[in-house]
């Protein structure tokens, strides 16, 4: 599990995408070290490949409309973590009191 401490968006303008991806987030740790990326795809689209890179980066692939929710955690939440259970790579944050955001 690798806590992320910074981001970089992209979002591929072009028809068809680029490499099969609409957009997406590179990940970076603590040293500015890259940790991995979180390709989105169009709906109905084959995903991009997901899997471990060879230096233990995590590459997952999504829907290209969960784009704005990843963005939003990776703003709003805090600490977030990036890491692979069993065949599942995930976005998690830390724990949170129950009713934070209530007024």
């Amino acid at each position: 599990m690798a806590e992320i401490k910074k981001y970089a968006p992209a979002i591929y303008l072009e028809r068809n995408g680029y490499e099969g991806c609409r957009a997406r987030v590179f990940l970076y740790g603590a040293t500015g070290n890259f940790i991995g990326t979180v390709s989105f795809h169009d709906p109905g689209a084959p995903p991009p490949p997901t899997g471990v890179g060879a230096n233990g980066e995590l590459f997952a692939s999504a829907s290209f409309g969960i784009y704005g929710d990843v963005l939003d955690l990776l703003r709003h939440e805090g600490p977030v973590f990036y890491e692979r259970v069993n065949n599942s790579i995930r976005l998690t944050c830390g724990q949170e009191p129950a009713g934070e955001a209530e007024t």
